[in-house]
């Protein structure tokens, strides 16, 4: 069974992602899809996760514990919502210190748009943060562009209930996110993310 994946945008300001796919997969939609092959008539989507990682540039980690998505579907390609995290803080060279993307503290949060899209045989979440988003730790300020992917199981089965996981997806893509630390060079980035969505209605990817 081939593995599909959702792509996803995380900003207020967005431009969509083209994929290139080999003439095998040409024949795919790339469309989330109710059990009448049409668009979602129930469009409210919800979802948890445990953790938050944003690692790989220098010594720092942004962790963070448990987040709540909530959007909607508003069509078979794709949806908008948006995806909070609680008790997030930097590691590494500035440890303890609680990261925020507003006034609460400790609090990281993220503007979606998603897409559904074919990324070599697999339906992929990617999350494409533009223009940049800036995460304030303390007196440090991190600045995150471009793109990361998680990987969508199951796949072609109706299901209301759905996995991301941005680790699968990392196995075999290349990394496309950027960090700044206050204004230095970008540096190479991936997060560490698995979120169980939930629909208010049976959907497949086709």
């Amino acid at each position: 069974m081939r593995a599909r994946a959702i792509a996803v945008a995380c900003l207020a300001a967005i431009v969509c992602v083209s994929v290139a796919t080999s003439s095998a997969e040409a024949s795919k939609k790339g469309e989330l899809v109710n059990e009448s092959k049409g668009a979602l008539k129930k469009n409210n989507v919800k979802g948890t996760t445990k953790a938050f990682t944003l690692a790989g540039f220098g010594e720092a980690k942004i962790i963070c514990g448990e987040g709540v998505l909530e959007g909607k579907v508003t069509s078979t390609k794709g949806g908008e919502g948006k995806i909070t995290f609680k008790g997030c803080e930097v590691s590494g060279k500035f440890p303890g210190t609680g990261c925020a993307t507003g006034t609460e503290p400790e609090t990281i949060t993220f503007p979606l748009l998603w897409g559904y899209v074919e990324v070599g045989g697999k339906d992929v979440w990617e999350k494409t943060i533009k223009p940049e988003t800036e995460i304030v730790c303390g007196a440090v300020k991190v600045a995150v562009k471009g793109a990361f992917l998680s990987q969508v199981t199951p796949e072609g089965e109706l299901t209301k209930e759905f996995t991301l996981n941005s680790e699968e997806a990392l196995k075999s893509e290349k990394e496309t996110l950027e960090v700044s630390v206050d204004g230095k060079s970008f540096e190479k980035a991936h997060a560490s993310l698995k979120i169980k969505v939930t629909l208010e209605e049976n959907a497949e990817f086709i």
